[in-house]
């Protein structure tokens, strides 16, 4: 599995959460990360991850990306900030 290659980016100590991001897909979301919690040891954090394990799924493609969550660009906050 992909995730194994990249994995090592999470390090011990750390938690995660993983994000599936479908478009054109009937895969499963939890399948997907049933699959992939089964390959991190690591703890998982719904509200507060220290990475965050984003799986863009476009057709018959697949991206896989491990991130903080300062790298995820956010719309929302940018309009606030900018308004105020």
């Amino acid at each position: 599995m992909a995730i194994s290659n990249i994995s090592n980016q999470i390090l011990d100590g750390e938690t995660y959460r993983i994000l599936i991001e479908k478009r054109n897909s009937d895969i499963s979301s939890k399948e997907i990360i049933t699959k992939i919690a089964h390959e991190i040891k690591n703890k998982v954090s719904l509200d507060f991850p220290d990475k965050i394990i984003l799986i863009e799924i476009l057709g018959g493609m697949t991206g896989i990306s491990i991130l903080k969550e300062a790298d995820i660009l956010s719309i929302e906050k940018t309009k606030r900030s900018m308004s105020e």
